[in-house]
């Protein structure tokens, strides 16, 4: 315990300055007891009390390994409920651009020398001429995502790319033949033996098939990392954002939303690092 205590001072005496307070009493109750429950986390976040537990978990690892200014850049990257404003999207995408970069070469592949792996920015003329042409209102984390880079680099072989404004189509009109599986999906026949009442397989025909053939791609597959989908029929404020890959077999529709998407590929990138 005397241990613990003496890093959740250090933690406390070094931290303060620029992590908000529910961090720093969380993060400190877990520096003292690996087993304690958070005290609640964020209260404006949609995460779970147990994804909210890891991800302190996981800055307290970092306590013991990384540098002041890497805990200072992680640290700011408590879950949130929403990238909702260009200001949030910056600071995010520039400590994922740095863990991009070292991910790139554990894993091998090119990354550039810059630091930023974004495009210049979008404007509100070039949002509001896209909105008009796929005949849509973007909700607040994608504009906001496309008001602070014009797309994303795709993550090597990992991650798919995100396309700028201009190049952003229908499923339909970008990837004929996946809208044509999507359809094939939505028309699958059954029931099967370990589905008997048929409800695992309404949720593939609607996953897989209805939600796919409707959705805007943000890119074409073009190195088998997927195509990365938005859903702009969900009934939410935000949009449902997925990747449909043919090597992957659990629905495309992982996150609620595209910030939710972006936060996901990021802890998959700490995944790597911290297992190298």
């Amino acid at each position: 315990m005397g241990d613990g205590q003496s890093l959740s001072q250090r933690f406390a005496d070094r931290y303060s300055d620029f992590v908000e307070p529910h961090i720093l009493a969380d993060i400190s109750r877990i520096i003292n007891d690996p087993n304690a429950s958070p005290l609640g986390g964020t209260p404006e976040s949609p995460w779970s009390d147990e994804t909210w537990l890891n991800w302190l978990r996981n800055r307290v690892e970092d306590l013991k390994t990384s540098t002041i200014d890497d805990l200072r850049s992680r640290l700011v990257l408590a879950p949130v409920s929403l990238l909702d404003s260009a200001e949030r999207w910056c600071k995010f995408l520039s400590e994922y651009s740095r863990l991009a970069k070292i991910v790139g070469k554990i894993e091998g592949w090119e990354t550039g020398e810059a630091n930023w792996l974004g495009f210049p920015a979008a404007n509100e003329e070039e949002l509001s001429l896209t909105e008009s042409r796929l005949d849509v209102v973007f909700p607040a984390s994608v504009r906001a995502f496309f008001l602070t880079t014009n797309g994303w680099q795709a993550d090597g072989w990992i991650h798919p790319q995100i396309d700028a404004l201009n190049d952003l189509k229908w499923l339909r009109d970008s990837d004929p033949h996946l809208h044509s599986l999507a359809l094939q999906s939505e028309m699958t026949s059954g029931p099967f033996k370990r589905d008997p009442d048929g409800e695992r397989l309404s949720e593939f025909r609607f996953d897989f098939g209805t939600r796919v053939a409707r959705a805007l791609a943000l890119n074409r597959d073009t190195n088998d990392t997927g195509t990365a989908l938005l859903d702009p029929f969900t009934d939410a404020d935000e949009w449902s954002c997925g990747v449909w890959a043919h090597w992957h077999t659990e629905s495309p529709w992982s996150c609620d939303s595209l910030s939710s998407y972006m936060l996901a590929r990021y802890d998959f990138l700490l995944e790597i690092e911290r297992d190298a």
